[in-house]
């Protein structure tokens, strides 16, 4: 029975997306906005009332861009910790992992449209994942240490650039080239790979207004859960800017899966993509500065509606300066 449930859990474990992959999903659909009137001044601006009509509280709209200037890089602090629980027919399975890294994207080229060529890679990380007791830990930093078989992916690609993609100043990836030798269509199936930037709107937005993406993500049948035939599920990422204040913007975000009807086997293989969380995003300097997410879900009654699977993951991403980047340390806290 234990050979089963660990079969389960690692089915899932490799669904969910490699998480130090920095590569990015393609949306659908361009981002839309509510509530908006176009300006193109990135303070904030007031719009006028109707002529005639009384004249209501001024309300502000603001420009979100990200500001990309060629050869500068972008580093980033990532500490993510996954926890899952399968249980079936009355036995029980836990895993924990956790994998914390430091991340950039370099701009290599802006064109005259404001589209960059931005070039991703990871540089260190820490990872440990425990299992029945048994805690494998891969630590980058240690190059003579063996790399456990479940870090071997990841060690490969560390400092070496993974991907290039082109992206425009409100986050829409226009263009994608794997660097590493992975097909291209690996490369855009897994909204897990969300995790370089995200998705701005195209036009500015007051307090309250909200926008979004959808993307496409491919599920199959339990019995076809490796290798099987998948049908496409479609899920909406929707952000709300929730505040201003000093010029930093806060922007709430939230998952939904659009596809009706989807049962507890389909719902076992989106459940780690359904993140909500905040952004801070810095307006005047086009940069994100810091993003929380988290996924708290329960999903019952797959594998002839006796299982049931809880997953906890968290995710913080940190801006993190070039001289403060010595300063990083990656291995695991009372936080997390």
């Amino acid at each position: 029975m234990r050979r089963v449930v660990s079969t389960v859990l690692f089915a899932l474990l490799a669904l969910a997306g490699s998480l130090l992959n920095p590569t990015r999903v393609r949306s659908d659909e361009a981002a839309g906005t509510k509530k908006v009137t176009p300006t193109s001044a990135v303070a904030p601006e007031t719009i006028a009332p109707k002529a005639g009509a009384a004249s209501p509280a001024p309300l502000q709209t603001y420009t979100l861009q990200f500001q990309f200037a060629k050869g500068e890089s972008s580093h980033y602090a990532v500490r993510q910790q996954n926890e899952l629980e399968v249980e079936y027919n009355e036995v029980a399975e836990k895993t924990r992992s956790q994998a914390n890294s430091v991340r950039h994207f370099k701009v290599l080229d802006v064109d005259g449209e404001g589209v960059a060529t931005l070039e991703l890679c990871i540089d260190r990380c820490y990872m440990t994942a425990t299992q029945n007791g048994t805690t494998v830990t891969y630590d980058s930093t240690k190059p003579e240490a063996e790399v456990p078989s479940q870090f071997y992916q990841v060690a490969a690609m560390l400092g070496r650039p993974s991907v290039q993609i082109k992206m425009s100043p409100n986050g829409k990836v226009v263009g994608i080239t794997s660097l590493l030798g992975q097909a291209v269509d690996s490369l855009t199936a897994d909204d897990q790979k969300l995790d370089v930037l995200f998705t701005l709107p195209e036009k500015p937005v007051a307090i309250g207004d909200q926008w979004s993406e959808t993307s496409k993500a491919e599920v199959a049948a339990a019995a076809a859960i490796v290798g099987g035939a998948k049908e496409s599920v479609t899920i909406l990422r929707k952000y709300t800017l929730t505040g201003v204040k000093e010029g930093v913007a806060t922007i709430g975000l939230q998952t939904i899966i659009l596809t009706p009807n989807i049962d507890a086997e389909k719902q076992t293989q989106l459940v780690q993509k359904l993140w909500k969380g905040e952004i801070r995003f810095d307006i005047a300097k086009g940069r994100m500065l810091a993003r929380r997410q988290e996924i708290s879900e329960e999903v019952a009654g797959f594998s002839n509606k006796t299982g049931l699977l809880t997953v906890h993951n968290t995710r913080l991403d940190l801006f993190a300066p070039a001289d403060k980047l010595a300063a990083v340390d990656l291995k695991p806290s009372q936080q997390d």
